[in-house]
């Protein structure tokens, strides 16, 4: 709400150190492209709640787009520490580890943000793993006449085969081939 935002702007100006108004304004103009009004909004909001793990993700995202991926995984890893139930957390230090090319970090980050969305729905779940092209090599699996042979001791595999990283409709149609493959099991 662009009204909201303005009143914000105007809180801002007599009391600089207002949460809301810093977190909302620094939202704000980084939906409106201006990723170093934002990230300033943002540092300026975490320096008076160093704990909040929302704009911890927000700057993640500001800094990830500035190609700042060290300082990135900092702030996801700041917003796991503070919310480590929060899967779309972990999912999002999970891109950024990925986009620095360490793949067995990030596919533990996605693992547990899986596990953390499936342990209330489906109980009897032990242990995920997902299997896909940035795991080549590191997977519990084996080829054999061209088909996957999966490990007998996991109960639960999410086959991810998309470049890049994992997004949250890639997963939701993974997540939904698995349970198809191994509904009999759940």
């Amino acid at each position: 709400d662009l009204a909201a935002v303005a009143q914000y702007r105007e809180v801002l100006k007599v009391q600089p150190d207002y949460f809301d108004g810093q977190y909302y304004v620094g939202k704000n103009t980084y939906e409106r492209g201006d990723l170093p009004g934002a990230k300033s909004h943002l540092e300026a909001a975490l320096r008076i709640e160093p704990l909040h793990a929302d704009t911890h993700a927000l700057l993640a995202d500001v800094l990830v787009r500035q190609n700042k991926l060290a300082e990135a995984t900092r702030h996801c890893e700041a917003a796991v520490r503070i919310k480590p139930e929060q899967a779309e957390f972990r999912v999002n230090l999970g891109n950024v580890l990925l986009n620095q090319r360490k793949a067995r970090l990030a596919r533990e980050q996605y693992t547990e943000a899986l596990s953390d969305l499936l342990e209330d729905c489906f109980p009897s779940i032990a242990s995920i793993v997902i299997v896909g092209s940035y795991a080549s090599g590191e997977g519990p699996y084996t080829i054999v006449d061209g088909m996957i042979r999966l490990e007998a001791d996991v109960d639960l595999y999410i086959i991810h085969d998309h470049p890049g990283h994992i997004n949250e409709k890639a997963l939701e149609r993974d997540i939904q081939s698995a349970f198809d493959i191994h509904k009999d099991r759940l």
